[in-house]
């Protein structure tokens, strides 16, 4: 996995987080 498609995934489920 790509650092950036881990960043990717980290920020959605950060967002995902927030969002709740």
């Amino acid at each position: 996995m790509q650092a950036a498609e881990l960043g990717i995934s980290l920020n959605r489920l950060a967002s995902s987080k927030l969002a709740s």
